[in-house]
């Protein structure tokens, strides 16, 4: 079963990326925040990213539209 899911996933195409990032890229929201670390690109393209709030972690996905390399 796992032959056929890689042979599945092998012919899709790549998820959109229209900003070129890529895992380990620092990126912000462009209304502001905290700097965040790209960790994936999901298949509809949405940015997954994780920053720190103090001590404690978050993950959310971002909308490519929403958010830009950080120039620092």
């Amino acid at each position: 079963m796992s032959q056929l899911i890689e042979e599945l996933l092998g012919s899709m195409p790549p998820p959109p990326n229209p900003l070129g990032l890529q895992s380990g890229d620092i990126i912000r929201l462009k209304s502001g925040g905290p700097q965040m670390t790209v960790i994936d690109i999901t298949f509809r393209g949405l940015i997954a990213c994780e920053w720190f709030a103090g001590e404690r972690l978050h993950r959310a996905r971002f909308a490519p539209s929403s958010i830009a390399p950080d120039k620092n």
